[in-house]
């Protein structure tokens, strides 16, 4: 997925369609660029279609914040995913759950 850095803030998106009005959808909060994959299709025939993934910078910044204060803390981004990224994002959420398994594996037997 093609990304861009606007005011800091890195921006995924996705082009449909090659002709007409252009058409920007976009989300916020608990939605991700998925939450269009039904409307896409339709649009797309009669405009050029730009659909944004827009989950905010703000909340890893407020989680590097945390995992700095907690003592142990380790934090794990998942690159382009939003809130499902188990299923965005297969293979780097097992990586990361691997290394939180493995950095912990003595802590269960104390």
């Amino acid at each position: 997925m093609p990304t861009l850095r606007v005011h800091g803030i890195e921006i995924h998106f996705e082009r449909h369609g090659e002709q007409g009005e252009p058409l920007v959808l976009m989300h916020w909060y608990t939605g991700d660029i998925t939450d269009w994959r039904f409307q896409i299709p339709e649009f797309s025939r009669t405009h050029r279609v730009l659909v944004m993934d827009l989950d905010h910078d703000a909340l890893v910044e407020a989680s590097k914040h945390m995992a700095q204060a907690i003592p142990g803390a380790v934090l794990e981004v998942v690159p382009q995913a939003a809130h499902s990224p188990q299923y965005e994002r297969p293979e780097l959420f097992n990586a990361a759950l691997r290394r939180h398994l493995e950095r912990n594996a003595g802590a269960a037997a104390k």
